[in-house]
């Protein structure tokens, strides 16, 4: 199981796992009853012995395998700022100082080599008018600062580098996408 518990799905699912073709265990740290690193019927024998006949109970997960056992968690961006659905304040648009919001994220997926930026405003006169847009930065970051910009950025709608806040037109309320 995903937590590291023992139950009869686990060796259940070995057994599909080895005889009938599907996937293996979501945490094969913890369906690998004798820890050699691979999954095979003595396993599923050990789990069943543990569950009904009183023998040991398969070797506790280290630190590192209950990690990898895991769920990833989902891809989120966060402003300090505002939240999802609120208006941007003043500061960031073209009636205040036009400072780029603070940014955060987390669960970046494994092996994620660079991260990319754009903020994008669907409802825009001339369609999709790109405010920010960004790439090439490190993935070892999690968060721009205030206005500060990604490491290469590209040409926003008004032709500039960097951030333009939003401008709707007046009495107009818009949707802005930051991916």
């Amino acid at each position: 199981n995903l937590d590291g518990s023992v139950d009869l799905g686990d060796p259940i699912r070995i057994l599909f796992h080895l005889f009938a073709g599907e996937p293996a265990p979501g945490c094969i740290p913890a369906a690998d009853a004798d820890a050699d690193g691979s999954l095979a019927l003595a396993d599923a024998v050990s789990i069943l012995g543990f569950l009904y006949l009183s023998d040991p109970a398969p070797p506790p997960l280290s630190d590192a395998e209950e990690e990898s056992c895991r769920p990833p968690q989902p891809f989120a961006l966060v402003s300090a700022a505002f939240a999802e659905g609120e208006t941007i304040p003043t500061l960031h648009t073209c009636e205040g100082a036009n400072e780029s919001p603070p940014l955060a994220w987390s669960g970046a997926p494994a092996g994620t080599r660079s991260f990319a930026l754009t903020c994008l405003d669907p409802d825009a006169p001339s369609g999709n008018f790109v405010h920010w847009i960004g790439w090439d930065i490190p993935p070892e970051e999690s968060s721009l600062a205030q206005d500060a910009g990604p490491l290469v950025e590209g040409l926003n709608g008004a032709s500039r580098a960097g951030y333009t806040g939003p401008c709707p037109p007046a009495g107009q309320q818009h949707l802005y996408l930051v991916t």
